[in-house]
Parts: C-alpha cells; sequence; structure tokens
C-alpha cells in the first residue's frame, strides 16, 4: 500500500480532502518501509474495508511518534478539536491528567488536545454513574471486552481507575497501529503493569477466550453500532452473559437505524435492565454529538 495508491480510496469523499490527507501523509510518514505487516487487504466494499487501507499504510509507514498526526487516525480515533470537559472525580482527572502527560511525552501532540479528547470519555464514564449508581462496583478489577478500542487510551482510564483487565476486539490493521503506538507509550508511562491488554482480532478466537470468564463487562464507544449487522448478532451471546454492557452510538450506520436496533437488542437481552440518555451532558460540543446516545444493559441478577 503506497501513499499514492491511498488516492484511489473513497475515502475521503472530495477531491479536496483527498489531496489534503496526501500531504498530510507526506509531511508526516517516511518515503521507505519502516515495518511489514503481513496481511490480505479486503475487497469487500464498506467504509471499515476502505479505512482498512489507510490504517495499513499509517502502520507501515508512519514513525511512532507521528502516528497521531494521521488524518484517518484523527477522523476515526482521535479528535484534536474535542472540546474540555470538567470532571468532576479528582481520581478520575488525576489519571486523565497523568495519560495526558505521559501521551505528550510519547508523541508529537499536545497534552492540551489529549486532556480535551480524553475528557470526553471521562464524561461518559461519569453519566454511567448517573445511570446506575453501581457502575464502579461492576467494574472494578473485573475483565472488560472492549470492541474496536481504537488507539486504546479508554482502556488506559478505566483500567488504572477501576483496575480492570482489559480484553480488545479490532480489526488486525487498527491492532497492529495499536501495537506500535504502545510501544512507544510504554516508554512513558507510569503504569506499565497495565498496559498488557488481550488482543484479539478473530471472532471465535474471542468467543473461546470469554467463555472461560466469570465475570465480566462488554464496551463500545461507538464501534459496535458502526459495525454490520451479521458481526453485531455474533457478539450477542456475550452481551447476553455480561455483568453490563456500554454502548455509545451514533443514531445512524449506512442503512440501519441504531437506536432502534439498542432498543430491540434490549427486548431480547431479557436478563438485563435498560438506561439509557443522549450525550447532551458533553459541553460545548456540536449539536449532532449532543444527540448520540449512551446505553447501560445492566444485569439484573447482580442488582440484588
Amino acid at each position: 500500500m503506497s501513499i499514492f495508491s491511498l488516492l484511489f480510496c473513497k475515502t475521503p469523499n472530495s477531491k479536496k480532502e483527498k489531496f489534503k490527507w496526501f500531504l498530510l501523509n507526506f509531511r508526516n510518514s517516511s518515503i521507505i518501509k519502516l515495518r511489514r505487516f503481513k496481511r490480505n487487504i479486503s475487497n469487500k466494499k464498506n467504509i471499515w474495508s476502505d479505512y482498512s487501507k489507510h490504517f495499513n499504510y499509517v502502520s507501515e509507514y508512519y514513525p511512532a511518534k507521528n502516528i497521531m498526526k494521521a488524518p484517518i487516525v484523527q477522523k476515526t480515533m482521535f479528535d484534536k478539536n474535542a472540546r474540555l470537559q470538567k470532571i468532576k472525580s479528582k481520581k478520575l482527572l488525576h489519571t486523565i491528567i497523568d495519560i495526558s502527560n505521559e501521551i505528550e511525552s510519547s508523541f508529537f501532540i499536545s497534552k492540551t488536545k489529549i486532556k480535551a479528547w480524553l475528557s470526553i470519555f471521562g464524561s461518559i464514564i461519569e453519566e454511567c454513574d448517573v445511570l446506575e449508581p453501581d457502575f464502579e462496583k461492576f467494574l472494578k478489577s473485573r475483565y472488560l471486552i472492549e470492541f474496536g478500542p481504537g488507539l486504546g487510551f479508554n482502556a488506559e482510564i478505566y483500567s488504572r481507575t477501576y483496575k480492570t483487565k482489559a480484553i480488545f476486539f479490532d480489526l488486525s490493521e487498527i491492532t497492529d497501529l495499536r501495537s506500535i503506538v504502545f510501544e512507544e507509550f510504554k516508554k512513558a508511562s507510569k503504569n506499565q503493569i497495565l498496559l498488557k491488554p488481550e488482543e484479539y482480532t478473530e471472532i471465535n478466537s474471542i468467543f473461546k477466550r470469554v467463555s472461560k470468564l466469570k465475570e465480566y463487562s462488554f464496551f463500545s464507544s461507538w464501534a459496535f453500532t458502526e459495525s454490520p449487522l451479521n458481526i453485531r448478532n455474533q457478539f450477542f451471546d456475550i452481551i447476553d452473559k455480561s455483568i453490563m454492557t456500554i454502548i455509545v452510538s451514533n443514531p445512524k450506520f449506512e442503512n440501519i437505524d441504531n437506536f432502534e436496533y439498542l432498543s430491540n437488542l434490549a427486548l431480547k437481552l431479557n436478563n438485563h435492565q435498560h438506561v439509557y440518555s443522549n450525550l447532551g451532558f458533553l459541553e460545548k460540543v456540536p449539536k449532532y454529538l449532543q444527540k448520540h446516545h449512551l446505553h447501560l444493559f445492566i444485569n439484573k441478577n447482580y442488582k440484588k
């Protein structure tokens, strides 16, 4: 995958944006391949197969310290324009500040932008506490399966705050990219013990692993409801057996009404209580983002 071949991808849509991405990639990547990953790029025509080509390029040509400057990373994983949210919990705030400082030491990005970006997730955690008063009790010192963890820094927040053990499921291209990010991040991290999430890219493999767990929660911020229905359906048993499932979702993915999908999912999860809210609690963010939803499915057997 060369920088020129990315010009033939559908993402981004406009010619102007394609040229902008080309220049950013040219400025921040290496002319020669820095790494080599063996994989077959999917020919399926959907948004994530197109993204995969960009992720593959970044993982092979970008110096580690520049990865957060990659346009595909900023489009899908890291919002450099995020607005800083007020975090009430001192423990959570200190964790976000520590991680922000470590990220700034590891990559060419300012801690101010990182802190604002991470504070979005911090606010989502605090809203979970509002929706479910026993939220921390359900998470603490248990496994948390994260679907589509992106760069993996949300996991850093909940792992350090609640001492959870992360299990990741993601595309192989993103898993490769995250492995580069975490290697660089370890050099500045004060909490290297927690930087060992289990990684899975094959559905059968993660099913086998989860079948051995007695207690776990399931989490996904946007990625789960930006996946095809056949993938979502395969994760039903994992969600059904979870202590708690947390899903952040936009209203629609391709031709799927996500809010209707989540309502129907709630009806199928007989052992779970369903609570949700929109993201109106986020301050100074675009109105479209405030219309996205936070859904919690809490196992009733653990509420007793």
